[in-house]
């Protein structure tokens, strides 16, 4: 059992539907340098793996379980209104962030994986009138062997 990008995507579309979000949709975009986020897809979150990390089994004998991390990458894209980065675009992003992490921290889409924790948050870019930033959330599970 592991955490889907749609089942993620799913979960946030009630920040789309408020206007909080423009559009939520698979980091697969973010391939192309040349793709930029249209005003009316902005604010705008991008969904990626962020890769699995699994821990030693403690069982010796008997099936082989092991507990797996599963991270989940946010990317958000915030239009700066003013065309110069501001305290208050900086206001604004703050309070999305906010937002977005009380949907997504503590949330627990199958009762088989751990509630989803905040990791980390940092800025990726200021560029283009265009404030990037990256969350990375992480969830586990258990795997078993057959």
């Amino acid at each position: 059992m592991t955490l889907a990008l749609s089942t993620v995507e799913q979960h946030l579309q009630p920040l789309v539907t408020a206007g909080t979000l423009g559009s939520v949709m698979s980091g697969i975009a973010l391939a192309d340098p040349n793709w930029r986020p249209q005003g009316h897809e902005l604010p705008a979150v991008f969904l990626l793996p962020g890769g699995d990390r699994g821990q030693a089994s403690p069982v010796v004998a008997g099936r082989h379980r092991q507990r797996v991390e599963q991270l989940l990458r946010v990317v958000i894209a915030v239009q700066v209104e003013s065309g110069r980065y501001s305290v208050a675009d900086g206001a604004a992003v703050e309070e999305l962030l906010q937002t977005l992490r009380d949907r997504l921290v503590a949330w627990q889409h199958d009762v088989r994986l751990a509630p989803l924790d905040l990791v980390s948050g940092r800025t990726l870019a200021l560029r283009d009138r265009l404030i990037w930033w990256e969350e990375v959330y992480r969830t586990a599970y258990q795997r078993t062997a057959s």
